[in-house]
């Protein structure tokens, strides 16, 4: 049985968490994307800059060429402008239109898309198989109003269900976190997450 109380824990040693709650468990798949591991205060002082770091960091997955200190103060000059409050942060369908913007002024052939009725396997799984790390916006448990990026998976079997661990940078830390998606994604779980996919224009 899963246990839903559990997102509300920050997890970074995945296999005591495992052995914990989900003791026998399987690893049956997994994937993970390198990515660039700054956090927030790296890049600002502006401690709800969360969503626009996370955007720094997938445009700067793709561009490796491009400071991401550069990227970020094109990126906020566009937030102020479209849902950015420094007191709040980011409201999170504004996202894909800020960092469409910046794909426009820059001629960058990639594009934002925000998911609100979300999928493990269409909107995580899919995503990182094809080399898609996601950003994940969260409004409850250990990460509630909190932007992050997903850059990978890991399956496992536990007594005949798939428990769906999403391996995050959470931008507070430059080590992996870890997300237990099957309990976030327990009952009640309508609209207390999201998420923005980047890609290249087809």
């Amino acid at each position: 049985m899963i246990n839903f109380d559990t997102k509300n824990k920050r997890i970074s040693d995945l296999d005591s968490y495992i052995n914990k709650y989900y003791n026998g468990a399987e690893l049956i798949e997994e994937k993970s994307i390198d990515l660039p591991t700054y956090t927030i205060k790296d890049i600002t002082n502006d401690r709800n800059a969360c969503s626009l770091v996370s955007l720094t960091r997938l445009i700067n997955y793709y561009y490796k060429d491009i400071d991401p200190m550069e990227i970020y103060n094109f990126i906020i000059i566009f937030a102020r402008k479209r849902g950015y409050y420094e007191e709040y942060g980011t409201f999170p369908n504004f996202i894909s239109e800020i960092g469409n913007s910046y794909f426009k002024l820059k001629k960058i052939p990639l594009k934002c898309k925000g998911i609100y009725f979300t999928n493990f396997y269409i909107h995580v799984k899919n995503q990182i198989d094809k080399d898609r790390p996601v950003i994940m916006n969260i409004g409850e448990g250990y990460y509630k109003n909190h932007s992050l990026t997903v850059r990978g998976y890991k399956i496992f079997l536990y007594k005949k269900l798939k428990i769906k661990i999403l391996e995050v940078i959470d931008g507070w830390s430059k080590e992996k976190r870890y997300i237990d998606y099957s309990a976030l994604n327990g009952l009640n779980s309508l609209g207390a997450y999201s998420f923005n996919l980047i890609k290249f224009n087809d």
